[in-house]
Parts: C-alpha cells; structure tokens; sequence
C-alpha cells in the first residue's frame, strides 16, 4: 500500500462513519496540508541544473521553485545567494553598484528569477533550492515531502476536514497533534538527512 493511501486511510478512520465528503475532497485537503508543511518548513530539496547565457539576466524558475539556498558555478565556486524584491533589484539594476567578488543576488518574479550581477558570459549554474509539491496526492501520487512528514500531513488534513464538516469540537485535539508532530519530524529530519543541500558556500 502506496503513502498517500495509508494516510488516507487514516484519516476517513479518524473522520468516523457519518462523514459526507468525496474521496476527491479529501485527496485535495491532503495535498493542501502536504504544502503548507513544505513551504512553512522546507522541507524538500532538489536541484536542477540551469543553462546561463552571456548578458542575459533573467529565467524561467525550475517546476516546483520556492526558495533558493546555493548556487554552484561551473567553476566549483559555491555561493549562498542573497533574495531581494523587486523594487530593490530595479534600483541594483539601474544603478550597477558594485556588491563584491562571489556575491549574487536574485529577485522572483512572475515565474521568473533575475540574478545580478548580469552574467557576462555562458555558464552552467546548479541551483540548490527548497520546492514546493508539483502533483496533486491521489491513489496513484504519493507525498513528495519525507516520509516522516506523513503523520503532519494526517493531522493537518483533519484540521480543515473537522472545520469543514462542522466538527469544531474535535480542532483543538488535532491542532495540538499537527504541532508536536511537526515538531518531531522537524526535529527527526533534520538529525538524519543527507541531501545534497549539506553542502556550504565558500569563502571569498
């Protein structure tokens, strides 16, 4: 039996025999909780490899991009970029300040991501990044966070699933649950990944 089953399963347990919600509704609250823990805890990283063109500033943002963590050049160079918003990478862009050798910032925006200093040749950036889940959780597409997020995926689920049912009663419980076992796979996680992102920038 798949992950996203066993959690669904679970939960209509948990929700009792009265319940009236489609199966669908269920799979799309646990998706929906599935990405409030990914983007409140960072919890999955990837990365991609992204072609850099000489003059050329801006790109497509990779499927799933949420937050960037390291940028490792062609050159071995490892380097911890700093985000800005876009009003304050307007101004860097107009006025070309000089920020410092091995240094990059970048902006977000409209499913692009800008980087200055303008790359002034072709390279290859590997970019290390927290994502966010590309696929909605059904019978057949299991969680793209940890395994050890599961529970936290359960309990948040029954969160919305108690309020939308009109079973207030029972919120507090599974709030309660959703914290300590966020909690304890945070902590849990954190002890025993292995992930490509263990990696540091170098100094400069």
């Amino acid at each position: 039996m798949g992950r996203s089953k066993k959690i669904f399963d679970r939960i209509k347990l948990l929700m009792g025999v009265d319940h009236t919600l489609d199966d669908s509704l269920v799979f799309q609250i646990m998706t929906e909780a599935q990405t409030d823990i990914a983007e409140g805890n960072l919890c999955i990283e990837t990365s991609d490899t992204l072609p850099i063109l000489s003059n050329t500033a801006t790109y497509d943002e990779p499927n799933g991009f949420y937050r960037l963590k390291l940028i490792a050049l062609s050159n071995g160079l490892v380097i911890e970029p700093e985000e800005v918003d876009k009003k304050e990478m307007d101004n860097i862009q107009k006025l070309s300040p000089f920020i410092g050798v091995g240094r990059i910032v970048y902006t977000r925006w409209n499913g692009q991501i800008t980087f200055y200093p303008t790359p002034s040749a072709t390279d290859t950036y590997t970019l290390y990044y927290y994502a966010i889940p590309t696929a909605a959780m059904s019978q057949s597409s299991e969680p793209q966070t940890p395994p050890i997020f599961d529970k936290a995926i359960q309990y948040g689920a029954l969160i919305d699933i108690f309020l939308l049912t009109g079973k207030q009663d029972q919120v507090p419980l599974y709030t309660s649950l959703y914290g300590q076992e966020l909690q304890r796979a945070m902590t849990s996680w954190r002890r025993t990944k292995t992930t490509s992102l263990e990696i540091y920038p170098q100094e400069v």
